[in-house]
């Protein structure tokens, strides 16, 4: 009974974290340095990359867009990462569309998904150096645009978890948790055509 309340309090203060770190629809310039494309790093991390590739230039409206995203260690030392890799803004992998003029293109995405169990020696993924992990999504392309044009996708990742889950002799590893910036992608530009 106690893990089960241990469970949802944990899973309540992400929920809280997410809304906390979600961009709002009319957030003001500034305000979220990684949508303006400001990289965000701590020098821990400063070798963590996220690379975003789309197997297409062009789609149209009736295609799938096939989109996959790496988190990379080009550093000299190893980096642990929650393995649990989803998309989800506000926590996890939060993909985010602009069309020409520079709009923001709000779509549907995965609900933000619940913390682990404390304590699960499961938890932590070990990225090497030059090594990576991603993810691959396949979305409709009219599920993403209102319709045709030019976009620019790219990905924010907002590490999730905290310190706190792990068990006591994880804590000193260097982790990437939801205490540390979001990282931001490349950006990709892709054609919608009729």
């Amino acid at each position: 009974m106690n893990q089960i309340r241990w469970m949802g309090v944990v899973t309540l203060a992400f929920l809280l974290a997410g809304m906390l770190i979600e961009p709002r629809r009319n957030f003001p310039e500034g305000a979220y340095p990684a949508l303006q494309g400001e990289a965000q790093k701590s020098k821990q991390f400063e070798n963590i990359k996220v690379i975003l590739t789309c197997e297409k230039e062009r789609v149209s409206l009736r295609d799938d867009l096939v989109m996959d995203v790496s988190i990379r260690n080009d550093g000299y030392s190893d980096v642990y990462l929650f393995q649990s890799l989803h998309w989800a803004q506000g926590g996890g992998l939060g993909p985010y569309i602009r069309d020409e003029k520079g709009k923001l293109i709000y779509f549907e995405i995965d609900p933000l998904w619940p913390p682990p169990p404390p304590g699960d020696p499961t938890l932590l993924l070990c990225l090497e150096e030059d090594h990576f992990y991603g993810l691959r999504t396949v979305r409709h392309v009219k599920d993403l645009v209102p319709g045709v044009g030019k976009y620019t996708i790219f990905v924010v990742f907002h590490p999730i978890g905290g310190k706190f889950l792990l068990p006591e002799k994880l804590r000193d590893l260097p982790v990437l948790t939801i205490d540390d910036e979001p990282i931001d992608s490349n950006r990709v530009t892709f054609e919608v055509i009729p």
